[in-house]
């Protein structure tokens, strides 16, 4: 899920160092709701390469995870009966999710929902939060943008105008592989812009 309606103005860490051949992570998780019960019902992120990796979360064996919407259903399209059918169990997501990402700086563009829906899934399996250090996505492609500090404020307008772009070029879909697949190609656009820019200079 994602937002575009929160800013932060102290971004952090500055001035990151992105390879042209290694992509930033990208995480996003889709959920029973908004609601203080919800639960993650799927998750995805990309690897450094590009690809998305992306699972169902199965609460078959999270007596507590009972909480639906179904109002969260028809933006997502993910039913119950499908995550119990298909999903894997919050053991193996959180193993997948260690495996890819532990130690790694991560970007999500709702944080505090997706962070939250992070610590919901391992603590279902008796484990810490895992050591992921997750961002809000703004600050990544603000540094992105204006990595020297200056023309941010008219930086933060032209991002805005990105993700409007990008979405544009996409067809909707509210699935977290959709979510993380557009991060990467707004952070491409972002990029491009910078490139661009010091083109122009």
């Amino acid at each position: 899920m994602f937002s575009d309606n929160k800013w932060w103005v102290t971004l952090h860490p500055p001035c990151i160092f992105i390879s042209e051949i290694m992509k930033p992570h990208f995480i996003d998780f889709e959920a029973s709701s908004l609601s203080w019960h919800s639960y993650p019902i799927e998750v995805a992120w990309n690897m450094e390469n590009g690809n998305i990796e992306s699972c169902l979360i199965s609460p078959k064996h999270v007596p507590e995870w009972t909480d639906w919407d179904p109002e969260a259903q028809k933006l997502h399209g993910i039913t119950r009966s499908e995550i119990l059918a298909q999903g894997e169990s919050p053991s193996r997501v959180c193993e997948k999710i260690e495996q890819a990402l532990s130690g790694k700086r991560v970007y999500s563009d709702n944080p505090d929902f997706d962070s939250m829906w992070m610590m919901r899934l391992f603590d279902a399996v008796g484990k810490s939060y895992p050591n992921i250090n997750m961002l809000h996505l703004d600050s990544l492609l603000i540094d992105t943008l204006c990595p020297d500090t200056s023309g941010r404020i008219e930086g933060f307008v032209e991002i805005l105008k990105l993700k409007s772009l990008t979405r544009a070029c996409m067809p909707i879909q509210h699935r977290a592989g959709w979510d993380v697949r557009y991060l990467t190609e707004l952070w491409e656009s972002v990029k491009g812009a910078h490139s661009q820019k010091v083109g122009n200079f």
